[in-house]
């Protein structure tokens, strides 16, 4: 594929996979009712996320028009926030376990333990971090949690599933195995299954993001957030288009897993016919049964990003915002700095950063001595790693000899490591 597009809402289609019936199920089992009722039950166990700005993005997203400040300052109730212009930045990357996750694992077992008392546990399978929400969820609902993990799994990721006191099963780092040891584990131990985003009560939980957008800024023009399986997608975009109808709302994936855009295209679901090639790894999944019916409804655009611009807005947020977050984050960050976002002229904008990087030192050492950064694509030439439209250089006051340092630069090739950028020797 090559660079990026956006798809924006089509007509309805009579040729779509999803039937009436579908879509009426999933929106109400989905609803702005449910992610309030959601927030309630999740509330003592998740952190409520702050919102933060930068002036050097807001003014390379939106133009030095509409830069109002902010310096990566926490929003405070201004009136300027409250309604001037500005870039906010919602900051799943500093929630529990580091990301959004534990929103929808939480919501799924405090109410299965409402609903069950005698659900003694809970069975997953994931490489990440809907692994550890569910570890950390169960525990603190006093549940055995069983997860299933492909055994290429980062040590980092398996050792934080076992510190949240998760039984970890591994098999081969495929769909189907994961699946059927899944099942084996439900047949062996009982419990329920709770899938990490096709499941009406992890959406609601995740859909708690936007409620808190939608209480904490108004007058939004768009927001934007990343898509993989489509569980944060969905549920935010229900909350949002409930509590402020006249927001857009935006997806942005990687063109290599680019399958949202395609759908949307199509007006059906499509699927990515091989495993998607993309740092953003959290943004592989294809879109959900449940997921997809709702995205349809409520979503109004989706932007797909190179994975050169990935890994400039990663550095970007790193650099300017002093954020860690991982390249899944990134992604809708690189879509706000696509032309296209540019010509709609949105004015207040909110950007979900969906996580944090989870740094392996070992194999980060590992890769290292071995030549490779911890992305082993290699990403050619500079150009990758800054952006170059829309980014006011003169407007940070940096001086000549910064400038032509940058142009040096652009010459050298980079390799991706989840802390920093380094040279390749």
């Amino acid at each position: 594929m090559n660079g990026h597009s956006s798809s924006l809402r089509p007509p309805s289609s009579s040729s779509s996979s999803v039937s009436i019936e579908g879509i009426k199920e999933a929106s109400s089992s989905v609803s702005i009712e449910g992610i309030k009722e959601a927030a309630d039950r999740i509330r003592p166990f998740v952190h409520r996320t702050p919102l933060l700005r930068c002036s050097f993005l807001e003014n390379s997203i939106l133009g030095a028009a509409a830069l109002v400040g902010g310096g990566g300052a926490a929003v405070n109730g201004s009136a300027d926030e409250r309604e001037g212009p500005g870039v906010f930045f919602k900051c799943e990357n500093l929630q529990k376990v580091g990301a959004f996750k534990i929103r929808g694992a939480c919501n799924a077992v405090s109410l299965l333990k409402q609903e069950n008392p005698e659900t003694a546990a809970v069975v997953t399978h994931s490489s990440g971090n809907h692994a550890q929400a569910l570890a950390l969820a169960a525990r603190l609902h006093g549940l055995r949690a069983l997860v299933v993990m492909p055994k290429d799994s980062p040590k980092v990721k398996v050792a934080a599933v076992e510190g949240y006191g998760g039984e970890i099963t591994f098999c081969e780092p495929n769909q189907q195995a994961r699946e059927d040891t899944a099942d084996l584990l439900l047949k062996k131990h009982g419990g329920t299954f709770i899938h990490p985003y096709d499941d009406t009560r992890v959406v609601c939980g995740q859909g708690t993001v936007g409620l808190e957008i939608a209480q904490d800024l108004k007058g939004l023009d768009a927001v934007v957030i990343p898509v993989g399986g489509g569980g944060l997608l969905s549920g935010t975009a229900v909350a949002i288009k409930a509590l402020t109808p006249t927001t857009r709302v935006i997806a942005a994936e990687p063109v290599n897993a680019d399958d949202a855009k395609r759908s949307f295209e199509a007006g059906e679901k499509k699927l990515n016919e091989a495993p998607p090639q993309t740092v953003a790894d959290g943004l592989k999944t294809n879109l959900g049964d449940v997921t997809w019916p709702l995205i349809r409804q409520t979503v109004d655009e989706v932007i797909s990003v190179s994975e050169s611009e990935i890994l400039s807005a990663l550095r970007l947020v790193m650099e300017r915002m002093k954020l860690v977050i991982e390249p899944s984050a990134a992604v809708g960050v690189a879509a706000c700095l696509r032309p296209e976002f540019a010509e709609r002229g949105y004015k207040r904008v909110c950007v979900v950063l969906c996580g944090e990087e989870e740094d392996d030192e070992e194999e980060k050492k590992e890769k290292e001595e071995e030549g490779k950064g911890s992305f082993l694509e290699k990403i050619e030439g500079g150009d990758g790693l800054r952006t170059q439209s829309r980014i006011d250089v003169k407007a940070e006051g940096r001086e000549e000899e910064d400038e032509e340092e940058e142009e040096e630069e652009k010459e050298e090739d980079y390799w991706y490591n989840p802390r920093y950028f380094h040279r390749k020797l």
